[in-house]
């Protein structure tokens, strides 16, 4: 039973949960998890067939509709006791995976408007989730990073999203949790692969 248990959370934290935060910062609508992105970018040269691509789409709706209750109430009730907002968690996971970022940036990662990230950021440093540092190459210009207090609430709302998964998973078959876990790994190496935001640091050469 010990080893089911943790393979059931293994699927949900190294699978499904990087799923659901890729499709989060990727500009899904977070009031209604089972709607589509918002439309991608221009495609690379090489790219899967769109049919292929719509089934898959398709097929994560379907699953979504099967564990959104469970996961969304898991959410839901880290967002109650933390007092936050889903545009407020939308923020968070945007410093969390691209910062430092100015208040513009964080408008367009977010789609807020200027004036809205800039209440909304002055929230989350009052609450002490995110600091502004002064920029070493603009010093009239203001970096937004995550405190260590905002770091521990991303990871509190993750811990809510994983329970939500593993409480569905684990009325599945065991044959069915490996494979899916399998099949999703190649998924996910894949996705992080992609070129990251342009408002991230370059990589060192």
């Amino acid at each position: 039973m010990g080893s089911w248990v943790r393979r059931l959370k293994r699927l949900a934290a190294q699978t499904f949960l990087p799923f659901t935060r890729f499709v989060f910062l990727k500009g899904c609508k977070v009031e209604t998890m089972d709607e589509h992105c918002a439309a991608p970018g221009p495609a690379p040269p090489d790219v899967p067939d769109a049919v292929d691509v719509r089934r898959l789409g398709e097929a994560f709706k379907r699953l979504q509709r099967h564990v959104g209750s469970a996961v969304m109430s898991g959410m839901q009730d880290e967002l109650q006791s933390l007092d936050l907002s889903f545009t407020q968690v939308a923020a968070l996971h945007q410093l969390r995976a691209h910062a430092p970022l100015t208040v513009t940036q964080l408008s367009e990662l977010t789609r807020l408007s200027l004036p809205a990230a800039s209440h909304l950021t002055e929230r989350l440093v009052r609450r002490g989730l995110a600091r502004r540092q002064e920029n070493p190459d603009n010093r009239r210009e203001r970096l937004l990073t995550l405190t260590a207090q905002g770091e521990h609430t991303v990871s509190k709302l993750d811990a809510g999203l994983a329970a939500g998964y593993v409480a569905i998973f684990s009325r599945l078959d065991p044959a069915t949790v490996q494979a899916t876990e399998k099949q999703l790994s190649v998924l996910l190496a894949e996705l992080e692969t992609l070129p990251r935001s342009p408002y991230a640091s370059p990589e060192p050469s």
